[in-house]
């Protein structure tokens, strides 16, 4: 888990999708495992909080260094929003 400076272009003043009432955190996390296990963990962070949203992923196969992958590789670029004060 990274987390990234700055916001979300689409998400920042003068952006398509403006935030008014919230601001936003980024984090990319980096998974492997399998195709299931991936989107079970994307709708797990749908499920659970309605101000966590996957904005981006990218989902490639595994190269085979690592025994223990389970054959994928998924970056997921993740927003937090939180209220403004």
């Amino acid at each position: 888990v990274t987390q990234l400076s700055g916001q979300d272009p689409a998400l920042s003043k003068g952006g398509p999708n403006a935030l008014k009432l919230h601001s936003s955190i980024l984090y990319d996390i980096i998974l492997k495992g399998s195709f299931k296990e991936i989107l079970g963990f994307i709708y797990e962070m749908y499920r659970v909080d309605p101000l966590i949203r996957v904005s981006d992923f990218q989902v490639h196969q595994a190269d085979g260094t690592d025994a223990a992958v389970a054959g994928l590789v998924a970056k997921l670029r993740v927003v937090v929003l939180a209220r403004k004060n």
